[in-house]
C-alpha cells in the first residue's frame, strides 16, 4: 500500500488552484458578457420607449390639431347659422338705429 506524500498533496493542491483560478476567470468573463448584454437589453429598451413616448406626443399633437379643427369648425358654423337665422340683419338694423338715435355717436 502506497502512502500519499507531501509531495502529491502539494501537486494536488496546487492544480486545484489553477481549477480555482481558471473557474475564477470564466465566471468573471461570464459577469463581464452579462453586464455587457444587460447594458445592451437595456439600451434597446429605452431607446423603444424613447419612441413610444415620441409616438405618443405625436398622437398627442395630431388630436389636438383635429381637436382645433373641430372647434374652428363648429364656431363657423355656429356664425353660419347666426347669419342664415337673421342675426346679422338684426345687429344691422340695431347699429342703424343706434346711429339714427344718437346721431352716430
Amino acid at each position: 500500500m502506497m502512502g500519499v506524500t507531501h509531495g502529491d498533496l502539494a501537486r494536488d493542491f496546487g492544480r486545484m488552484e489553477a481549477t480555482q483560478d481558471a473557474m475564477m476567470t470564466r465566471m468573471d468573463s461570464l459577469d463581464t458578457a452579462m453586464r455587457e448584454g444587460f447594458k445592451g437589453v437595456n439600451q434597446r429598451l429605452d431607446a423603444t420607449m424613447a419612441a413610444f413616448e415620441s409616438g405618443q406626443t405625436a398622437q398627442n399633437n395630431r388630436l389636438d390639431a383635429l381637436e382645433s379643427t373641430r372647434d374652428q369648425a363648429h364656431g363657423a358654423g355656429k356664425t353660419l347659422m347666426w347669419l342664415l337665422s337673421g342675426g346679422a340683419g338684426t345687429t344691422i338694423v340695431l347699429w342703424m338705429s343706434n346711429l339714427i338715435h344718437f346721431g352716430g355717436k
